[in-house]
């Protein structure tokens, strides 16, 4: 359907919609941290090896005729609960490793018991790359390599690893820096 709207209309719709913001202007600052998909892999790539400790264990029991008994049964269980716990620990890993984009800085955080907090101008980055292997294009994670100036002959590297759409997320680090707030 046609509008038929005069040109103050049409301006004062324009006023009303507000600036037009870029898609890259950080207005907020938001978490980032490693993809989903990565903790879930490292959770079945878990799961996968104690499988298999369990039946070569299983296996040696076969192998030199130990009953199944009192003793396997307590193996086996004491083998479930480690793996319960390095899997609960990746977990809480995963969690508690983050990265806050502000406009004007980024924060890493890092830690359980003791947190490590960093904090990073987004005034003194100089560049932004992003890594991806081919599974990880596939996957649409990656790793982005902030270089950034300590001082003005030292510059030193931020890795931030296999978060979802590095590309995504170099643009609008890019975009702050070259564009600062106020």
């Amino acid at each position: 359907m046609i509008s038929m709207n005069s040109p103050q209309e049409k301006s004062k719709e324009k006023e009303e919609k507000g600036p037009k913001i870029t898609p890259y202007n950080l207005s907020e600052a938001y978490y980032l941290r490693q993809s989903f998909f990565v903790l879930l892999l490292r959770l079945i790539g878990l799961e996968l090896l104690f499988l298999v400790l369990t039946l070569i264990l299983w296996g040696f029991m076969e192998l030199f005729q130990v009953e199944r008994s009192l003793f396997s049964t307590w193996l086996f269980w004491s083998l479930q609960s480690m793996n319960l716990s390095l899997a609960l620990t990746c977990i809480v890993l995963w969690y508690n490793h983050y990265y806050i984009l502000s406009p004007s800085e980024i924060l890493k955080g890092q830690g359980f018991l003791i947190r490590h907090t960093f904090t990073y101008d987004i005034g003194i980055i100089k560049s932004i790359n992003v890594r991806q292997s081919i599974v990880q294009r596939l996957l649409g994670y990656g790793t982005l390599e902030i270089k950034y100036a300590v001082t003005p002959m030292n510059v030193e590297t931020l890795f931030i690893s296999n978060i979802q759409r590095p590309y995504e997320h170099a643009k609008i680090i890019d975009f702050q820096r070259l564009n600062p707030p106020g």
